[in-house]
């Protein structure tokens, strides 16, 4: 089973979204983030799922799009998934 670290600054970006949708809706939010991580837990079964980042061009470093954002992700082993980053895709990745 592969297993699935979430960094620092997705954690900070979970936060950033869950606060943002909440304004509208809390309740919303909370089902925001649990889609999202429905969409990282899949990860376990099928880490190469995702397209690589255009922006990095590595075949270890990439994303699963959910309703416009972007889920990018590092695979630094077969056994490890690292979240790295959940962002609006109209941001630009850094």
């Amino acid at each position: 089973m592969v297993e699935i670290v979430i960094t620092e600054s997705a954690w900070a970006d979970l936060d950033a979204i869950e606060d943002y949708i909440a304004l509208d809706s809390p309740r919303y939010a909370r089902m925001w983030i649990e889609k999202i991580f429905t969409h990282i837990e899949q990860l376990r079964a099928f880490p190469l799922s995702g397209k690589i980042v255009p922006e990095y061009q590595m075949e270890q470093v990439r994303e699963i799009v959910f309703r416009g954002y972007r889920i990018v992700y590092y695979i630094p082993t077969p056994e490890r998934v690292e979240v790295i980053r959940v962002i609006h895709g109209a941001k630009e990745l850094k």
